[in-house]
Order: structure tokens, then C-alpha cells, then sequence
């Protein structure tokens, strides 16, 4: 699910690894996010592999990746993706390049894609900030609280990875979790509602022609995806 406060300004920064840096984060740590920004620059495939073996190592490759290419400026990243594969599993989270974050319609003909498929999803805008304290005491009854609008969205999947289905989930985690861009659509005021998700049906249109359903309790049409039935986030490729 993408949470979407505001967006933010692109402002370029060096990748060179600073002397702190050295003794900080692990070698291959450090040589993972290289081979992401190379393959974010090129265009090309990482036929590297990552090693990545915990949720901090592969935070600390999205940190790397995205100080590198300036996606926070001076603030902190104001789109993210959050998920996991199950209800019950550990969330997970990705701030979002800026740049690949689109009001729809949307189109991108030279943005890069990898691996392409499109997830219909719901974005949720943030009211506020939450600092650790404040996210400590939420519960399903009160987080709803906190979120100020919601819009139907589609997120583009992509990989820099050459082989991303046989990489570890840590690697595709370090991978900005397969993120490729985030279409957003107009935003309707939260009220603090709960949704019985499973409930709702998605319609995936191609050329304003419908083409993928995703009917009651379906949870996903993607093979592989991975997703737990009856979750906000239907999914389908993107080669038609």
C-alpha cells in the first residue's frame, strides 16, 4: 500500500562512498547499492548478487540508493510503499523516487521498466507526521485517524534485477521492493471509516477497454505475486 503525504524536490548528490561510510556499512552492503544505481543510470540489468540477509541491510541499501540520487533533498522522503506478504508478517518499507510519482493520467514512454507489471492499489495521505512515539500507539481502531484522503492508484512493478524471481526476498527488498513508479488518482476525503477490503472489486482497463476483473475475495491474478487473498492490492502484467 503506498502512503503518499506530499511530493518533493530532485536535488542531485554524490554517490562516492564517504570515509564514515567505510566502517558503517558492510562491504556488500555498500557494493549492492552501486550495482542498483548503475542499473538505474544505464538502463541495464545487475546480474550482481546481493547478499542481502536482513531487513537493515537492505534499508541501508535503500538509504544509499536514494541519498545517491538526491530522491529526499533535504527532508525526508515524502512517498512511500509499504507492504508485506502476509497480514501477519512484518511490514516493510521503500521511499519512492520522486520523479516516477505521476498524477494520472499518466504517461511515460522513456521511464525505465524492468520486468514490467501494474498493482491496483489504495494511497493514503498522512494528516500529519508520525514520529516513532505516535506510531508505537496505534491500533487498528485509531490509525484510521491519521489518515487525511485516499485515491485509487496503480503502481508500476519493476526490477533492477536480472533475475528477480529467483532473488531472495531480501534482495528484492533492497530493490526499493520492486517499486517502478506510482500512478495516483484524484483524492477523496478519509473519514476515519473502516472498509471490509476483501469486499472490494477492482477493473484493470487497457485502452478503455476492461480487460483483468478482480471480483470479490480475489486477491491477486499475478503469478508469483505472492499476495495473501483478500488484501487492498490486485495485480496483473503488463505485457498486453
Amino acid at each position: 500500500m503506498a502512503h503518499t503525504p506530499r511530493s518533493n524536490t530532485l536535488a542531485a548528490q554524490s554517490d562516492s562512498r564517504p570515509e564514515a561510510a567505510e566502517a558503517a556499512v558492510p562491504a556488500h552492503v555498500w557494493a549492492a547499492a552501486q550495482a542498483l544505481l548503475q542499473s538505474r543510470r544505464t538502463g541495464l540489468y545487475s546480474e550482481h548478487t546481493f547478499h542481502i540477509s536482513q531487513a537493515q541491510e537492505a534499508y541501508w541499501v535503500n538509504d544509499l540508493v536514494a541519498t545517491a540520487l538526491g530522491w529526499q533533498g533535504t527532508d525526508a522522503a515524502r512517498h512511500w510503499k509499504s507492504g508485506g506478504p502476509g497480514r501477519n508478517a512484518e511490514l516493510t518499507h521503500a521511499a519512492l523516487d520522486p520523479q516516477g510519482v505521476w498524477t494520472s493520467p499518466a504517461h511515460a514512454p522513456a521511464w525505465p521498466l524492468h520486468h514490467g507489471g501494474v498493482e491496483a492499489e489504495v494511497a493514503l495521505r498522512l494528516a500529519c507526521d508520525v514520529d516513532a512515539p505516535l506510531a508505537a500507539t496505534l491500533t487498528h481502531e485509531n490509525a484510521p485517524q491519521l489518515v487525511d484522503a485516499m485515491c485509487v492508484a496503480i503502481e508500476v512493478v519493476s526490477s533492477r534485477l536480472a533475475q528477480p524471481q529467483q532473488a531472495s526476498a531480501w534482495d528484492r527488498m533492497a530493490d526499493a521492493q520492486s517499486h517502478g513508479a506510482l500512478v495516483l488518482g484524484p483524492w477523496v476525503p478519509h473519514t476515519g471509516q473502516r472498509f471490509d477490503w476483501p469486499q472490494q472489486r477492482s477493473t484493470c482497463r487497457c485502452h478503455s477497454t476492461a480487460r483483468i476483473h478482480w471480483p470479490t475475495r480475489s486477491g491477486c491474478c499475478r503469478p508469483g505475486c505472492g499476495m495473501p487473498r483478500g488484501t487492498a492490492r490486485w495485480c496483473a502484467p503488463a505485457q498486453w
